[in-house]
């Protein structure tokens, strides 16, 4: 199990907005972590946008997403109506 802290917490940092942006530096952190599949994610919710995303993106580059879960998040979080 690897968890993320949220981007800019330590105040060093300008915190990240979009949905997107916090996906693609998640996803930098999670292979640095683990370079090959399958990967689980799950996201609380806020973050469950964010792990959705991380999947989408994580798919598009031809990754093993083996399984998703979206704990608490609500389906108007940003990235998870369009779908």
């Amino acid at each position: 199990m690897y968890g993320f802290e949220d981007f800019g917490i330590d105040g060093r940092r300008a915190p990240l907005i979009k949905v997107e942006d916090l996906a693609a530096h998640y996803i930098q952190e999670l292979l640095a972590f683990k370079k090959e599949g399958p990967y689980y994610l799950a996201g609380f919710c806020f973050g469950g946008a964010v792990a959705y995303e991380m999947a989408k993106q994580l798919t598009e580059q031809g990754k093993d997403v083996s399984l998703l879960a979206l704990i608490d998040s609500t389906s108007h979080a940003q990235g998870l109506d369009n779908e």
